[in-house]
């Protein structure tokens, strides 16, 4: 039950992450996309830059913000594969990625966009 319920706040917060993103002008290229290293939740573009995304979604309650689970590790495998999508579709635009961190409040929402986070593309 704990699962199903990670799983729905984390389809979610990928959702309102979407929507923030392009009231911001970010135009929506892939979402969870998949390779065999593993997933990117959100691949945008805004002002000629692929900007990769990942969402991070938790309550206010934990007492840490979400953006604390985008470790090194998750950092490392993030780069392969905005790299390996990069080549895959021959992408030669500039690339950043980024964290969206979606918090949820009992009757609110709250959501944290930290640009160009991860580097060494």
């Amino acid at each position: 039950m704990l699962h199903e319920q990670n799983v729905v706040l984390g389809k979610e917060g990928e959702e309102e992450a979407k929507k923030y993103l392009e009231a911001r002008g970010y135009v929506c290229l892939d979402q969870n996309h998949r390779s065999g290293m593993g997933e990117i939740d959100l691949v945008m573009e805004k002002n000629g830059t692929i900007v990769f995304v990942e969402v991070k979604s938790g309550y206010t309650k934990d007492n840490f913000s979400p953006l604390y689970r985008v470790g090194f590790a998750k950092q490392r495998k993030l780069q392969m594969l905005g790299q390996e999508y990069l080549m895959r579709y021959n992408e030669p635009k500039a690339a950043q990625f980024d964290v969206v961190c979606v918090e949820k409040e009992p009757f609110d929402t709250r959501i944290m966009h930290y640009q160009n986070v991860i580097h060494a593309l």
